[in-house]
């Protein structure tokens, strides 16, 4: 008898690792996801909407018990209704600004198409990064005991350790991977990492990760500050609230 359907979401920020941790939970036998639906989440029925989206993202019938998707703009909204679902789990993906903030730039002016968009500046980038922090933790209060929180260094400086912590928290019956599979739209621009490393199918040490072409983004440490103490902030509160 098929386990009742569960709802995870990686509630995390841009350039955050959350395409690299979406593919490694949707090869998992029992999730089923990868790409982010870029949808609100208002109702239970929109939940219930994510398995057809889910198997037209895959091209394949669903196999899992968990449904997944990621959320990383404040605009993804999740009422009350559906955080107190008793199975809803989000797992709270974090990384450090020093190395996020440059990373956003580049891929915002790489892709973007309008001057609305803050985050080819590094003040609009800050900016964003801090609104978003204070979205995730004030979303993990909402959860409580059902979010996790996953510092985003983690995934690339100790795996084996991160991935067991996920699977034990999620009571997943074989362990997650550090080998992946790619995906349809695996790599493709706007819905996650456009570099050649997500094709890899495998988690990179840094090393290993390729930086890429073009502008070098440097950031101006008063610029920059804002941002490293609001994330002090966050994973302090964060790591209290949600250890698992």
């Amino acid at each position: 008898m098929r386990r009742q359907t569960g709802y995870l979401f990686v509630i995390s920020h841009m350039r955050s690792y959350s395409t690299l941790l979406t593919h490694i939970l949707g090869s998992h036998p029992e999730i089923d996801g990868y790409a982010e639906q870029l949808r609100a989440y208002e109702s239970r029925y929109d939940l219930s909407a994510m398995g057809p989206r889910i198997e037209q993202n895959t091209g394949e019938r669903r196999k899992g018990r968990w449904l997944l998707d990621k959320i990383l703009h404040n605009e993804g909204t999740m009422s009350d209704d559906v955080i107190r679902t008793p199975e809803l789990r989000l797992l709270l993906l974090v990384r450090d600004p020093v190395t996020t903030i440059p990373s956003v730039v580049k891929v915002a002016r790489e892709q973007a198409n309008s001057p609305e968009n803050i985050a080819t500046t590094p003040e609009g980038a800050v900016s964003y990064y801090i609104d978003r922090l204070a979205g995730i933790v004030a979303t993990g209060a909402r959860a409580g005991s059902r979010a996790l929180f996953v510092a985003s260094e983690s995934l690339v400086d100790d795996t084996d350790a991160a991935l067991a912590r996920i699977a034990r928290w999620l009571g997943l019956a074989s362990p997650l991977e550090s080998r992946y599979r790619t995906f349809p739209l695996t790599g493709a621009p706007g819905l996650g990492d456009p570099s050649p490393n997500i094709r890899t199918g495998r988690v990179l040490a840094d090393p290993e990760r390729e930086a890429g072409s073009g502008e070098r983004i440097r950031i101006d440490p008063a610029v920059l500050a804002p941002a490293i103490a609001a994330h002090r902030e966050a994973v302090s509160l964060l790591r209290a609230r949600h250890p698992g």
